[in-house]
């Protein structure tokens, strides 16, 4: 299935935005972002996340990234980066030209470098060291790579005693014990019986951000990672995945545009619930709120939760009916927040609710006469935006109609990600007035912009700065002393998940 404007929607998101020139006092455009230098993989596109680059004329392309597209190890061992392929071992180090293939050396054009902890090579890395075939045309500005390598290395890699499954997530088995997760990585297939204990980690690659999580929050679709022990406990989880929450603008046949631009086609794979139930794109209309899940290495949609406000009606009649369900909530939400659900209907019934689709079955008592309540604790890992509550009520084995309320719900674990900044880290620069900015992420709650907060050199110098949820931008209106200057970011979403970021330039105006 294909995502249209992939590649714009993750540019407005993650891009890097240049620096503004010397003694302007505007906000970086964003109305004109630079078109990325995009990459494909034997004709699959993947995410630009992060994007290539020039660094002083010479392009070079994200390492992990392409590795993690071939099914090839990415090992660290102090300094030095490894890999394999097929009977070749691969080193590299940043900063040195020298690669290591087999013991011998391969000179790259230019060293590898490590940029906000992303290690970046040459294009030629992939073709003198890993054997691939690169090719960059300028013109379409795109990177691609073809390689007889993908699918080769199937799902599992070897990591010392340990081996790593990883690839796109075909099924969840939570009811199995143990319960189990299936993979797939070209033709290869691997089921996973998840024993143990293992740390899961939740990665949404469009808000920059990973939190601890559960097996519960890896849906199909994901892109997943399982370490797994010698003795055949997994150790870790690491689930990858990329969201969008929009509203739906216009709909045109089985397409969606959403409020946004962006354009979503679904197909036969894609799995589409309308507030809780299974549905089809022609059950939606213009107005529904939705949560696009998407497979960040294939980009194809992969899951559509909408969610639609419901008229005020009265119940139909019948022996058992709901009057209403409602939250007490009324604000985001984050994990350890709580709130109480009341649901009014027939007395003497046994009585559940549903937080959208992603919470089901939960129980309830009966505190007075018809009257039915819980409390629900918003645990880790949760995310999930605008969700209305779905309460059932059975009495004598007689069940009153589904009722939604008219309050809906969204909570986050996962905090603002704050995805570019400058000047770099380290970065020298002989301007004394320079342009301190950084760009932001919302994940699927906006991103609260009084909380954006700057701090340089110590001094508050958020009341001169100019904020809004995308980005916070300063320009110095004294000069700064040549030395080092210490940057400090905080920014948080409405339900008060905060990120911060710290990092130092020096200013060197006199030689």
């Amino acid at each position: 299935m294909i995502l249209r404007l992939l590649c714009p929607m993750v540019v407005m998101m993650l891009a890097v935005q240049a620096p503004l020139a010397a003694g302007s006092r505007h906000a970086p455009k964003q109305n004109a972002p630079p078109v990325p230098i995009s990459i494909l993989i034997n004709g699959t596109a993947l995410p630009v996340d992060p994007p290539p680059r020039y660094v002083h004329a010479n392009l070079l392309v994200p390492v992990r990234k392409i590795l993690d597209a071939l099914g090839l190890p990415f090992d660290r061992a102090g300094n030095t980066i490894t890999t394999t392929v097929s009977d070749r071992s691969v080193a590299l180090v940043p900063g040195s030209r020298r690669a290591v293939v087999n013991g011998g050396v391969v000179v790259l054009e230019t060293a590898p470098l490590e940029i906000k902890g992303i290690l970046y090579a040459p294009l030629r890395f992939f073709t003198d060291a890993i054997g691939a075939q690169a090719h960059y045309d300028p013109r379409s500005k795109v990177v691609e790579i073809t390689s007889s390598l993908v699918g080769h290395s199937g799902v599992v890699n070897a990591q010392g005693a340990n081996r790593e499954y990883m690839g796109i997530v075909e099924a969840v088995d939570n009811d199995s014990q143990p319960p189990s997760i299936t993979v797939s990585e070209g033709a290869s297939v691997k089921t996973v019986s998840i024993r143990g204990n293992p740390r899961v980690a939740i990665t949404d690659v469009v808000a920059n951000t990973s939190v601890a999580g559960a097996l519960q929050d890896v849906h199909v679709g994901d892109y997943a990672k399982i370490a797994v022990r010698k003795d055949g406990t997994i150790e870790h989880i690491v689930d990858s995945f990329a969201s969008r929450h929009e509203e739906i603008a216009a709909m045109a046949g089985n397409t969606l545009v959403l409020a946004d631009g962006h354009v979503i086609t679904p197909t036969g794979v894609t799995s589409l619930s309308l507030n809780g139930e299974g549905a089809k794109v022609s059950d939606l209309a213009v107005g529904d709120d939705v949560v696009v899940r998407y497979n960040l290495d294939t980009a194809e949609v992969r899951e559509i939760i909408a969610s639609r406000r419901p008229s005020r009606a009265l119940p139909g009649a019948g022996s058992v009916a709901i009057t209403s369900i409602e939250p007490s909530a009324a604000r985001a939400l984050r994990p350890g927040d709580s709130f109480e659900v009341v649901l009014k209907g027939s007395p003497h019934g046994q009585a559940s609710y549903d937080i959208g689709s992603y919470f089901t079955n939960l129980p309830m008592s009966e505190s007075q006469f018809g009257v039915y309540s819980a409390r629900y604790t918003v645990p880790q890992g949760a995310n999930f935006a605008a969700a209305p509550l779905f309460g059932h009520l059975a009495v004598g084995g007689t069940a009153a109609p589904r009722a939604q309320s008219q309050t809906e719900i969204s909570a986050a674990s996962t905090p603002p990600g704050i995805v570019d900044f400058a000047p770099d880290q380290s970065q020298v620069i002989n301007n004394n007035q320079p342009s301190i900015y950084a760009t932001f992420a919302a994940g699927v709650i906006p991103v609260n912009t009084s909380s954006i907060v700057l701090v340089v050199n110590g001094h508050d110098l958020t009341a001169s700065a100019t904020r809004t949820a995308a980005f916070i931008e300063y320009h110095s209106a004294v000069e700064f002393s040549d030395g080092p200057v210490h940057v400090t970011v905080r920014v948080s979403d409405t339900a008060g998940n905060t990120a911060t970021k710290a990092w130092t330039f020096f200013v060197k105006s006199h030689q």
